[in-house]
């Protein structure tokens, strides 16, 4: 009787210990899964965040090239605006040429006539 107590003893421990076991190694897979979910968490934020940065960079690019083109646009007109000065400049030159001419053949005349009286 004691030999089977002794053994029914040694079977339940066993049991015991092999549920334990069990529940050890449950445990581990447990973790292991909340590790692998861990870093395919943060792997995804990471990639979130990636994202997020290269949209923001586009976005600032994309201000910088307008940003660019505004500036040519102002450089094109201020060009523009100095070829019209010049011009004017020019055209005024060229018409007090004219009135200079036309002063001198008019004083050339008027000597030319004082000297036929």
């Amino acid at each position: 009787m004691r030999a089977v107590t002794f053994a029914a003893t040694v079977l339940s421990l066993l049991s015991f210990s092999i549920g334990c076991e069990k529940s050890v190694e449950q445990k581990r897979e447990d973790v292991r899964e909340t590790r692998e979910d861990a870093a395919k968490r943060v792997a995804n934020e990471q990639k979130d965040v990636r994202d997020e940065i290269h949209e923001r960079n586009k976005d600032v690019a994309d201000e910088a090239k307008d940003v660019n083109k505004a500036a040519r646009e102002g450089n094109k007109e201020i060009a523009e605006e100095q070829r019209d000065v010049e011009k004017a400049k020019l055209k005024g030159a060229q018409e007090i040429a004219e009135e200079e001419r036309k002063l001198e053949e008019a004083k050339q005349k008027e000597r030319e006539k004082l000297n036929k009286e």
